[in-house]
């Protein structure tokens, strides 16, 4: 048991173990072990991706260090890490133990979010070179999905705040799926023209038909 290993290890340090020192070590732990991690991802492991991506195409090289793609994942294992390491070396239950769980939760919530942006810059950005996908309305669709991505981490993260499903919120979003889609029935309606007219477009083109 942790408890076990902590206290058998402030003993030998004669040191008294009691709850707040115990729980001080646990805490100076899963730090050093953050700390660690930090150092490794955006130091080494950066290094390493810089040289690897040094060889590959223009867009991925942005999108990894210049669209921050790479920094943003690298915070996801931080708090994903600092997760398990409170996990164990915490009591089960105790109020530090839920308070590390909805702050990495959180934290993992925001980053995701983010990385889910910059895919989407990405694949905007890609599109720019061809043809068929340059002319569909993808900056609006793009933006839709951004603003629903926004909405449901809002929603996910009221109800890691209040301890609470959230499906419980999600009943009430109805209302709110409406209002989204008549805000953005515009580039919805384009995207479906330009898409249901591809086919009549390729076939003038290639008959020759001006």
């Amino acid at each position: 048991m942790w408890v076990d290993s902590v206290t058998d290890w402030l003993a030998k340090l004669s040191i008294e173990p009691t709850a707040l020192t115990q729980l001080i070590v646990a805490l100076s732990l899963i730090a050093i072990a953050a700390i660690v991690t930090h150092f490794i991802l955006h130091h080494l492991v950066r290094r390493i991706m810089v040289r690897l991506a040094g060889s590959a195409q223009h867009i991925w090289n942005r999108a990894l260090f210049e669209k921050q793609l790479f920094k943003r994942l690298s915070f996801i294992v931080q708090a994903l890490i600092v997760q398990v390491q409170a996990q164990h070396w915490l009591e089960p239950g105790s109020v530090s133990l839920l308070l590390i769980n909805s702050l990495t939760q959180l934290w993992i919530l925001i980053f995701s979010v983010l990385v889910l942006f910059v895919i989407l810059d990405v694949l905007l950005e890609l599109s720019q070179y061809n043809r068929a996908t340059r002319e569909l309305p993808l900056r609006g669709i793009f933006q839709g999905i951004k603003l629903s991505a926004t909405l449901l981490a809002a929603v996910i993260a009221i109800s890691i705040l209040i301890g609470k499903s959230p499906l419980i919120l999600f009943s009430g979003l109805g209302a709110m799926t409406a209002v989204l889609l008549l805000v953005f029935k515009d580039p919805l309606m384009g995207w479906w023209l330009v898409y249901s007219c591809l086919p009549i477009r390729c076939y003038l083109w290639v008959t020759g038909w001006k």
